[in-house]
């Protein structure tokens, strides 16, 4: 029996982040978690089939075109907005996804796996710099078409104007359905 071993091509974590225009992180992270087949040598590092990268490639393209209408992350800590943002978009037909995340580091890990259109943030949220994540993601062709939404108490956008102008669209709290859906640009008739 032949044997086909030698014919494989093998990429390092490195070439197949750069191929796919992520961090080596998230290669680690999806090989750990399934998402990307892997196999890992004698030393312990891992290696990817070429095939097999041009497959998840293949299969992400498809999700990305089968999705259709706005794909929502919305990072908060306060229950209520989460809530409300999901009971008002989740059914809505110009809605493929709503995801909340409480933190950071959720956020990051949902971003990572979602590629959202609109990532809707509930301010202030400790230690983050929101002019330098604008600046950031005007920056990267992946992502210079993100919508960012602010939302926050009246007294944060009069003491953060610099922060506010930072967003695509700021929203003071509370707020009802219909600003809710006027700042995301959908349809106004509540579902």
């Amino acid at each position: 029996m032949k044997d086909n071993s030698s014919e494989r091509v093998y990429l390092t974590p490195q070439q197949v982040a750069d191929r796919l225009m992520v961090s080596t992180a998230s290669v680690r992270l999806w090989a750990s978690n399934g998402l990307l087949p892997a196999v890992t040598t004698a030393g312990g590092h891992r290696r990817f089939l070429a095939e097999d990268i041009g497959a998840f490639e293949q299969a992400r393209r498809e999700r990305t075109e089968e999705r259709r209408g706005l794909d929502l992350l919305v990072i908060t800590g306060d229950d209520q907005l989460s809530r409300l943002v999901q009971t008002l978009l989740c059914e809505h037909p110009e809605v493929a996804s709503v995801a909340v995340a409480g933190g950071l580091f959720d956020a990051g890990r949902e971003f990572e796996r979602r590629h959202p259109s609109v990532l809707m943030l509930d301010l202030p949220i400790p230690g983050l710099d929101v002019i330098e994540l604008s600046k950031a993601l005007n920056s990267t062709s992946a992502t210079v078409n993100l919508r960012l939404v602010g939302v926050g108490s009246p007294d944060f956008l009069e003491t953060a104007t610099d922060e506010a102008a930072a967003f695509d669209a700021f929203v003071s709290k509370p707020f009802d359905e219909a600003t809710l859906l006027e700042i995301l640009s959908l349809d106004l008739e509540p579902v």
